[in-house]
């Protein structure tokens, strides 16, 4: 009979303060779900991946009974979608399942987490990447060591919650004794090269190998769940803080009564001097005020515009330049209408573009636009686009 030595653990690692990755470690299901998209959406989609398929899978332990689960969990995710802040949610989902008739091992994978395989000291990667650049490299058209540095390798080209459907990838694995898997996030896979993996499952049992790992890795962000093994990061962060030293005080000295009879006119004109200087320092102090003002007016206009949307209009990409809403006297307008609409890039960057993507100038968010339009031209055997330019002022924000 086939079963499963499994445990986990999770870390957000040095980059995130918030962890959006959720893993599951039952008898005959383990899975880990990495979230994405905003601050609280990429963890509700994990949790809800990890519970649905779960719950699912408990109740049919067969292959279809695991398919249905994960599209039940894409269904769900999606329908949450459209609540306020969860906008544009969705998460990638990897799971390694004995199902029946046992004895039967079955990966389920949708996104860029990954299942690796150490058998008889050799290791592979059981999962293919659900990422524009990994779309490239099947397509020969980029090397694999290209592909490891394409902007594309982060575009999804599938995750659970995007579309209404979803095609997850189901492979068999033909289980020996000794094999030993590894569930893990893109957090991982991107930091550890395939001996560093290797190694660290050829490593005793589960401890040990959370040892070696935990002593010799620390990943931006990492989520593994493996049989036999288990992996996990630390982070620690310092901040110093340097306050200025408060002014100096002048002590005028105090005059004899025959001293300030001598030194009368002098004082006099002293005064006379003084109040010049007070004069000129009160031109001074309104000449600063004028520069404060008119700083702190450029500061606001520039808040107030110097902030670039990239999102949907109707059915086009747009570019919109000024706060959501608009700020003080700066309506937020479009600035460049694309002539293509959104149905021209990644599908996992759909959501995303609907709910708006901030870019600090034209330039990054026009290079946003060229990347996302230029992936998705390259998948489908384009060559051309254009542009063209608009400032209709709107009052809606993003």
């Amino acid at each position: 009979m086939t079963t499963l030595v499994a445990s986990g653990i999770t870390d957000p690692g040095q980059v995130r303060t918030q962890n959006q990755d959720t893993f599951l470690v039952e008898d005959d299901l383990v899975l880990i779900a990495d979230g994405m998209g905003g601050y609280a959406g990429g963890e509700v989609a994990a949790q809800i991946a990890a519970d649905v398929v779960g719950d699912r899978f408990a109740d049919d332990r067969s292959a279809d009974g695991l398919r249905d689960a994960v599209a039940d969990a894409n269904r769900q995710i999606y329908e949450r979608g459209v609540e306020p802040g969860l906008e544009g949610m969705g998460t990638t989902l990897v799971a390694l399942a004995v199902v029946d008739p046992a004895p039967r091992l079955l990966l389920v994978n949708v996104g860029d987490s990954r299942a690796y395989l150490l058998r008889d000291g050799s290791l592979s990667q059981l999962t293919e990447d659900h990422s524009v650049a990994a779309e490239l490299v099947r397509l020969g058209r980029l090397e694999e060591d290209e592909g490891a540095e394409h902007p594309g390798r982060h575009v999804l080209t599938r995750a659970l919650g995007v579309e209404r459907d979803v095609e997850p990838d189901l492979i068999e694995i033909e289980p020996e004794e000794g094999d030993r898997v590894l569930l893990c996030s893109d957090g991982l896979s991107n930091e550890l090269d395939d001996e560093a993996i290797r190694s660290m499952l050829a490593v005793g049992g589960p401890s040990d190998a959370g040892s070696l790992v935990t002593s010799s890795v620390a990943p931006s962000a990492a989520t593994t769940t493996t049989v036999g093994a288990v992996a996990s990061t630390s982070a620690t962060h310092r901040v110093t803080s340097v306050l200025p030293s408060g002014p100096t005080l002048a002590v005028r000295p105090v005059l004899t009564s025959r001293e300030r009879r001598r030194r009368r006119r002098e004082d006099r004109r002293a005064r006379r001097a003084y109040n010049k200087w007070v004069s000129f320092r009160g031109t001074l102090f309104l000449l600063a005020l004028v520069g404060v003002l008119v700083v702190g007016f450029a500061v606001l206009r520039w808040y107030g515009t110097e902030n670039y949307v990239v999102t949907v209009r109707g059915d086009r990409v747009v570019i919109l330049q000024g706060q959501p809403g608009g700020f003080l006297w700066w309506p937020q307008r479009v600035v460049v209408t694309e002539r293509f609409g959104v149905h021209q890039v990644p599908v996992s960057a759909r959501s995303a573009l609907r709910t708006g993507v901030s870019e600090p100038s034209l330039r990054d968010a026009e290079r946003l636009v060229a990347n996302m339009h230029g992936q998705w031209r390259q998948l489908h055997g384009h060559t051309s686009t254009g542009t063209s330019t608009t400032t209709a002022p709107i009052t809606g924000g993003t």
